[in-house]
């Protein structure tokens, strides 16, 4: 995690580099602590059963999803498709599973329903440009060598810490969060996350990198130096 959140100076073709492991280990660890399920049998589910698991899944939709109303809205879009293909359940997952394998699809809808809304009073992607920049030297080195962040790794099987992380995230504008989101957490593809958000590849990946850094400066802020 301290690698890949780019603690070590480097050159710039070094960097571009490492951005693809920038906060892989995090990522990981966010995809199993976003996916935990309560266990069940793998039996088929009836229309009337579907109703129980609304708060596991209001719970889930949270942490992608800024907005309660989105999260309540993006619950019962994934009950409502759920009682609609309930025959064609074959119990060969739980059917926690299958919801959330309904739910994450609304999830990404939510986003690509976001990102052509107009948004106010968030932060313009050049003042997130500027803050990025600042970090580095003209020829690409770290302008102020970052604190050792010690062993980040046990970080990540703490529930406090991905609350600050779940914090650090939505201080990112809106679509720096969801393709950070998207990519590291839910693993699509940068061609998939550019689909949703209505962008180029180019765009995608200065959103990512711009998102890593900030992420990196937040987390370095609200958790590691309080845990020295």
């Amino acid at each position: 995690c301290a690698t890949a959140l780019g603690l070590n100076a480097q050159h710039p073709g070094a960097r571009a580099q490492q951005q693809e492991q920038v906060m892989g280990s995090a990522a990981a660890a966010m995809r199993s602590f976003n996916s935990s399920e309560p266990g069940e049998s793998n039996a088929r589910v009836c229309p009337t059963e579907l109703e129980h698991y609304r708060a596991v899944l209001t719970k889930y939709a949270r942490r992608w999803l800024r907005n309660v109303a989105d999260a309540e809205d993006a619950v019962q879009d994934t009950l409502t498709a759920a009682l609609a293909s309930t025959t064609g359940f074959s119990g060969r997952s739980s059917a926690s599973t299958w919801l959330h394998g309904i739910l994450k699809h609304k999830i990404v809808d939510t986003y690509r329903r976001q990102a052509r809304e107009p948004v106010c009073d968030i932060p313009p992607d050049d003042e997130l440009q500027d803050e990025t920049n600042a970090l580095f030297t003209p020829d690409g080195h770290w302008r102020h060598t970052p604190t050792p962040w010690g062993d980040p790794e046990a970080a990540l099987d703490r529930r406090d810490f991905h609350q600050v992380l779940e914090g650090c995230l939505a201080c990112l504008p809106p679509n720096c969060a969801r393709a950070f989101k998207m990519r590291e957490m839910m693993g699509l593809e940068v061609g998939e996350i550019c689909d949703v958000l209505g962008i180029t590849p180019d765009n995608c990946h200065v959103m990512l990198h711009r998102a890593r850094m900030k992420l990196r400066l937040l987390l370095e802020q609200r958790w590691f130096a309080a845990q020295r």
